[in-house]
């Protein structure tokens, strides 16, 4: 049976903790990339639908 040393064990342990918060940071971009997607979309259809509005005659 082969056990780990300790700084195997350090190295394994601070490697997690990494990993974990790469995966949190990931998922808070992607978070953000939604909602800024969202906000895009939201200032498109307010122009557009002003734009059009403005062709129409319509205030």
């Amino acid at each position: 049976m082969c056990s780990k040393t300790t700084s195997e064990k350090v190295t394994e342990t601070h490697f997690q903790k990494v990993l974990k918060r790469q995966k949190s940071a990931n998922s808070t971009i992607q978070k953000v990339l939604i909602r800024q997607k969202d906000a895009q979309t939201t200032l498109f259809l307010k122009f557009y639908s002003k734009s059009f509005s403005n062709l129409l005659g319509i205030e």
